[in-house]
């Protein structure tokens, strides 16, 4: 009999432990919590991402942007303990945009909303926030 694999299992050589897959959002089997992915938030009490606390993240969406639900990621980078601001183009006006929005005719305009969020956000070098 071979050793029983799930597709996308990934275990380091040698290691002969059962129960246990890897992936985006497997976790071994008797693992009180999940392990963490963007695509849904943790059991509590969630795990925090230390090293990303004290940094600001912005999330930028458009109106036909591509890349799965930016409340979800927004809600789980919130739970992670990350300090984060979801920034809709169309709460200023701006929409039909793609996820190319920086490569569209209207790129300047996106651009001075990202400009604005960082100058608000964001310390100059040398200066305290």
């Amino acid at each position: 009999m071979g050793i029983d694999r799930w597709p996308g299992d990934i275990r380091a050589a040698g290691d002969r432990s059962n129960g246990v897959r890897a992936g985006r959002s497997d976790s071994p089997t008797d693992s009180p919590k999940p392990v963490a992915s963007p695509f849904k938030l943790q059991a509590e009490p969630a795990r925090k991402w230390k090293n990303l606390q004290s940094i600001p993240i912005g999330w930028l969406t458009s109106e036909d942007g591509a890349g799965g639900s930016p409340v979800a990621n927004v809600e789980f980078l919130k739970q992670v303990g990350c300090r984060v601001e979801m920034l809709r183009l169309r709460d200023y006006g701006i929409y039909g945009n793609g996820n190319l929005m920086l490569m569209e005719k209207n790129n300047h305009e996106v651009f001075t909303i990202i400009r604005e969020w960082l100058d608000k956000n964001v310390a100059a070098p040398g200066t305290a926030r």
